[in-house]
């Protein structure tokens, strides 16, 4: 590539045959010269065709480079992908999903308008067949698309696809993708990004932050047999793990007394909904010794959680009638009380193992 090249798409890939061309295809596909972008695929030791795949569009497309590493796990992938992007601005799209046709032209527009540290952009989550044919060759309408103020905007913590970030401020910031976690590395990625830029600006840097609206720019493919869609899953004891590593995240950021209050207590927040999780919707689902598995998180300070502030409560555990009130007090109490979260782990578990038998 050149040393003009305006934006990196960075795609990990694994084990994405099923998909990988429809993914390639709509990054191809597009309005502006192939000069000015690039698509940078890592093979993430794909035991599949994938790589064979890459290979061959490699081959014919000049603008893309292929990186076969052996499997490290998405975050380590995106990483990789990171250290080598040449693009000003990077944009990490995920093997399975796509790209409107001839959006590209109306992003690289907003951005030499604008300048913008992120642009953020609508998209879509598509689950049925019928309506994954519909979308995979729709082009963007760009006389509907409008331009407006990104900070503030309720989407900012999705998926890190959801953001087209300048590769300069992920390098000034030393901002990355934690390599140690399996879930939800790529929500964390973008929450702490736009957190740092919230503790900048309270210190006079500024950095700007565009929103593209009217119009859908990415598509989001909703797998049947994904971890987070299913109850059941082989992966449910790494989704598992993954939870209570955020929960440990969180909980170091919350007592990180180097960071303003506000940054604390929303930390404080997500420590507890990470935790919340785990205990009651996961863990109940994995043959583990639940006294033993206590007793571990009683070590690390990470359970029972006795001191969640009194809002927070409100939150988690508002009902309404009073049949509410009591199934909410009793999970209260399964969250705040280790004798009692043994009762709920022993019904939970007998229900789920109904319902993963039928």
């Amino acid at each position: 590539m050149g040393k003009d090249c305006i934006l990196s798409i960075i795609v990990p890939v694994y084990n994405a045959e099923k998909y990988i061309k429809q993914c390639l295809d709509s990054l191809l596909n597009q309005d502006v010269i192939k000069e000015e972008y690039e698509i940078v695929c890592i093979n993430d030791g794909s035991r599949d065709n994938s790589l064979q795949v890459l290979q061959e569009y490699e081959k014919d497309n000049k603008n893309m480079v292929v990186i076969d590493k052996e499997n490290g796990g998405v975050s380590k992938a995106r990483n990789c992908g990171l250290d080598i992007a040449k693009g000003d601005y990077v944009w990490f799209v995920d093997a399975d999903d796509w790209i409107a046709r001839d959006c590209l032209g109306t992003i690289f527009n907003a951005i030499k308008t604008c300048d913008p540290s992120v642009l953020q952009m609508q998209f879509d989550y598509i689950k049925a067949e019928w309506r994954i044919k519909e979308k995979q060759a729709v082009c963007l309408l760009k006389d509907r698309v409008e331009i407006k103020d990104g900070h503030g905007c309720p989407m900012r913590y999705d998926g890190a696809w959801s953001s087209i970030i300048k590769k300069e401020v992920l390098t000034r910031f030393e901002h990355r993708f934690l390599e140690e976690l399996a879930y939800g590395e790529d929500i964390l990625f973008v929450r702490e990004l736009f957190d740092l830029l919230e503790i900048k600006k309270e210190e006079g840097i500024f950095q700007k932050v565009i929103y593209l609206e009217n119009d859908i720019f990415y598509y989001y493919r909703m797998n049947d047999d994904s971890a987070m869609r299913s109850a059941w899953t082989k992966n449910r004891d790494k989704y598992a793990e993954g939870l209570l590593k955020l929960a440990r995240i969180n909980k170091r950021k919350a007592e990180d007394i180097n960071k303003p209050d506000w940054y604390r207590k929303k930390y404080e927040e997500h420590f507890y909904r990470r935790m919340y999780n785990y205990l009651m919707d996961w863990l109940p689902g994995l043959s583990v010794n639940v006294k033993k598995k206590l007793k571990e998180l009683k070590k690390e300070g990470l359970y029972p959680c006795k001191k969640m502030p009194k809002e927070l409560r409100k939150k988690f555990f508002g009902a309404q009638g009073f049949a509410g009130r009591i199934k909410s007090f009793y999970k209260h109490s399964a969250f705040k009380y280790a004798w009692v979260y043994k009762i709920y782990y022993c019904q939970m578990s007998k229900k789920y193992q109904g319902e993963s038998n039928n």
